[in-house]
């Protein structure tokens, strides 16, 4: 349910006897990989060596210890890597929640709507249906405001129109320099639909339509892009590589408005918004803006549709908020699956530190009663557990930060305003290796600091 429909052949994916029977075998053989190394130790081992290590209350050699610590360290590490992933994807994904996108998704409701080209044959006749249509939800209770868009944002992805822009006084070797805007044909009241905001001069009116001379409203990019510094509002553009006043009309920028998201989550594009009432009149997408809970208006806006032709169907109903969700479905899917990850290494790791801290206090218990006897306090033999823990957890830490940062050079694309170097995540990581150490070293510290010299001696 997390993961992003753009995976291919995910829905394919399920737990069947295949994946169990793999497991399974990935299991046994992951234990007997795991049981070589303990048996070549013992295989080696050297009998009056561990007679003498046995004597002196000692049963496990120095590379015994080594090879345990570094193991956790080794967890520890790993751990590290994924809880720096994981709060770096984190911080992206949040950062994407709080993003501006120029266009406010929240109480908006989209939908599709077809209309045949054998009852609607000509571009007033759709029109006209348009008009009527959008006027008619407009008239529906709750409803603020509703227009229809060619395409709608975030339609197809990355997919869009892009349109060639010719601005007027350029030659012609400086118009192929021109990049491509985002070119959207909109009705009179979208940008109210959207609450997108106005910046310079007007948007459309129904004024606006063939008999009146063509107009454009322009995004900010588009204006700092064709006129640097200056007011666009006046100025004129034309669309497409045709000579512009023969083939294509000048188009007169009447408006600029803030700069929208349509297919780039990462940056906007350059946006060219023209009339339906003078470009084209197939409009696929209709977006209503509503004051509460915008799917309570399926019902009016299918009965405003069937008003006007009973034949015609309403289809791909949704929320732009549930749009959005799917826009974002990859960033959430990334930063759950690194969480994910990341909990249960850092569960292993902790698991491993305290099986190791615990397993030492055991073995030097003898030592431990020694130290308590030469006047040592019960602090300062738990000083000496927590010491040896925080020593593996620094030594992992360092190379894990490392490592994380590595990472972030493979994660740079899924990234959005988080640096491989942002400070947060890592005091947040180091806060939580911190309190998962303690956590593993409380009960063999505490355990350590309970020994009873008398006792420990004796047993020895």
């Amino acid at each position: 349910r997390l993961s992003p429909y753009e995976v291919p052949g995910l829905e394919n994916a399920t737990v069947d006897s295949e994946v169990l029977v793999f497991s399974a075998l990935l299991i046994v053989a992951t234990v007997a990989l795991v049981a070589v190394a303990p048996a070549l130790q013992f295989a080696s081992a050297d009998v009056a060596t561990a007679l003498r290590d046995a004597a002196r209350g000692s049963t496990e050699s120095r590379r015994g210890v080594g090879l345990r610590r570094l193991h956790v360290v080794a967890q520890i590490t790993l751990a590290v890597v994924l809880l720096v992933g994981a709060g770096l994807m984190a911080r992206s994904f949040l950062n994407l929640l709080d993003a501006d996108f120029g266009f406010e998704p929240k109480n908006v409701l989209t939908f599709n709507l077809s209309l045949p080209d054998e009852r609607y044959p000509s571009h007033q006749a759709k029109r006209l249906f348009y008009r009527d249509l959008i006027g008619r939800i407009e008239s529906l209770p709750d409803v603020i405001a509703a227009g229809g868009i060619n395409p709608r944002p975030f339609l197809h992805g990355q997919i869009g129109n892009d349109w060639t822009f010719y601005v007027e006084g350029q030659t012609p070797e400086a118009r192929e320099q021109n990049p491509r805007a985002n070119g959207m044909v909109v009705t009179t009241n979208y940008f109210r639909a959207m609450n997108i905001q106005l910046l310079r001069g007007r948007t459309f009116t129904e004024p606006d339509d063939e008999r009146a001379k063509p107009v454009v409203v322009i995004s900010e990019s588009l204006a700092q892009q064709a006129w640097p510094g200056q007011n666009p509002v006046g100025r004129r553009l034309c669309c497409g590589w045709a000579e512009p006043g023969r083939n294509r009309p000048w188009l007169t920028v009447i408006g600029v408005v803030e700069n929208a998201r349509y297919r780039d989550v990462y940056a906007p594009r350059l946006d060219l918004y023209t009339h339906f009432l003078q470009d084209w009149s197939y409009l696929p997408s209709f977006l209503v803006r509503t004051r509460s809970d915008p799917l309570l208006q399926v019902g009016g806006i299918r009965a405003q549709v069937h008003a006007l032709d009973p034949e015609l169907s309403v289809d791909a109903i949704t929320t732009m908020e549930a749009v959005m969700s799917r826009v974002l479905a990859p960033w959430r899917f990334n930063m759950v699956a690194f969480v994910l990850f990341a909990v249960v290494a850092l569960g292993l790791a902790a698991l491993g530190l305290f099986g190791l801290l615990a397993y030492s206090v055991r073995q030097r218990t003898r030592e431990i009663g020694i130290r308590m006897t030469l006047g040592a306090t019960s602090n300062g033999i738990r000083n000496l557990v927590v010491k040896q823990a925080m020593g593996m957890i620094f030594v992992g830490s360092v190379i894990g930060f490392a490592g994380g940062i590595a990472l972030t050079r493979i994660l740079a694309s899924l990234l959005y305003g988080a640096s491989a170097t942002h400070v947060t995540t890592y005091i947040a990581v180091t806060a939580i290796l911190v309190f998962a150490a303690l956590l593993a070293t409380y009960f063999p510290a505490r355990q350590a600091a309970q020994v009873d010299p008398a006792v420990s001696l004796r047993h020895e």
